[in-house]
């Protein structure tokens, strides 16, 4: 006799979905995706650094670029996500990539300030294309370890940002700025080959959830005042995360090589950092699963706040140690915080991830530029120790959000689990 099919498990441990292969070979290649769409993104601070020669740039000027491309990524986030939601993420994601991988091309060849800003505008609509689509395929293929399956996700991202200065410094080298073409064709390439591997196994539509009967409990708002404060919260402190993140990113290696550090060494350094910036990201969602999202955030930050402080002022033999320090502990608390956000946001997980990813692009876009506006007037010693407080700004903000709380909760739905702790 055939042994019965495995049903739902009730024993006290919780179970482990196991999905089918091909549809974690989906999540291999949604990683490898991710992985390209952020080369580019890495690619931004080395473009920046050459460019800053190249056209005279200030440093003012190098965060108005990195704002402006991350900025415009956060107003459009959001629209991609919710059009996810309805049509399926297939398209937007393919054909973002496709997109950005065309308008990266093109930015080696600015001949003005002007130009390169509108350049990596449009580059970064192909981004804002691709990552709720991702975000969100990422959190239900592995529905019952949703930390654990971001963190491979976003792995992705930052392997993508740790290749992109390492790439750009080695070409620019050979080819000067115009080699971006070459990198932008090679990608566009790629894009393509990864997009009809997977075409097939991403659906054409998204997935709509069963109906939800609206029904009204005595005391209880559809949407609560509290669980609209939580949101706020976590959205500082996503956006000041990603503030600290950028502000590393494109201010490092102008802070080395103002230290005398070679353009080529100075761009091992930032790729170092971000290469360890994947360790920070791929433990962050296991721990959170295991510990909870609250002490990941907070651990992380809290633990960022003096290496900044320090690496501020640090000397040609310390900085590059602590800057790599600061790419670990700022990845740590990545996955975590998009989780909760998508636990947060009544909807669909493509809206979440959209309007998550997109409001802390927004912080960070600000934070950044107003990072390189204090460098202009303060030098880049002293915009990098004032991160510092930000930093423990944010740890303080995490306290801002209760405990269990969930978008569930506000609805006539079973109990959700209890989603920050």
């Amino acid at each position: 006799m055939n042994p019965a099919p495995m049903g739902p498990t009730t024993s006290l441990t919780k179970p482990v979905e196991i999905r089918p292969t091909p549809l974690r070979t989906s999540l291999g290649i949604l990683t490898l995706l991710h992985l390209l769409v952020d080369v580019h993104s890495g690619m931004l601070p080395v473009i920046l650094l050459y460019q800053r020669q190249e056209l005279g740039l200030s440093l003012t000027q190098v965060g108005i670029a990195a704002g402006v491309y991350h900025f415009l990524i956060s107003l459009a986030q959001p629209l991609f996500g919710h059009l996810a939601d309805r049509r399926g993420g297939r398209g937007s994601a393919f054909g973002g990539l496709i997109w950005l991988s065309l308008m990266s091309a093109s930015l080696g060849y600015s001949p003005t300030f002007s130009v390169m800003l509108v350049l990596a505008a449009l580059a970064a609509l192909g981004s804002a294309a691709f990552h709720p689509s991702g975000a969100a395929g990422a959190s239900q293929l592995v529905s019952s370890r949703p930390g654990s399956g971001m963190s491979i996700f976003l792995v992705g991202g930052s392997a993508g940002y740790a290749l992109g200065p390492l790439i750009a410094t080695t070409v620019f080298e050979i080819t000067g700025l115009r080699g971006t073409a070459w990198i932008g064709g090679a990608s566009l390439a790629l894009a393509i080959t990864l997009s009809v591997g997977m075409w097939t196994r991403w659906p054409a539509t998204a997935a709509r959830p069963a109906p939800v009967a609206h029904v009204h409990r005595p005391g209880r708002k559809l949407v609560s005042s509290t669980l609209l404060g939580a949101l706020a919260a976590l959205l500082i402190v996503t956006g000041t995360r990603h503030w600290l993140y950028q502000s590393l990113a494109n201010f490092v290696p102008q802070q080395l090589t103002s230290m005398g550090i070679a353009r080529p060494q100075a761009t091992l350094w930032l790729s170092a950092m971000l290469a360890v910036n994947i360790v920070g990201v791929l433990i962050g969602g296991p721990l959170a699963d295991r510990y909870g999202h609250r002490v990941v955030v907070v651990g992380g930050l809290a633990s960022l706040a003096p290496v900044l402080l320090v690496a501020g002022f640090a000397n040609v033999y310390s900085i590059g140690p602590l800057v790599v320090l600061a790419g670990f502990l700022v990845g740590i608390p990545l996955a975590a915080t998009i989780v909760v956000g998508q636990s947060l946001i009544p909807g669909g997980t493509g809206l979440a991830s959209g309007l998550v990813l997109g409001i802390s692009f927004a912080i960070g876009a600000a934070g950044v530029t107003l990072t390189g506006i204090i460098a202009d007037q303060f030098g880049l010693g002293t915009a990098i120790s004032g991160l510092a407080p930000v930093a423990l700004a944010a740890v303080f903000t995490v306290f801002a959000i209760p405990r269990g709380i969930s978008a569930r909760q506000t609805r006539a739905m079973p109990p959700a689990p209890t989603i920050f702790e």
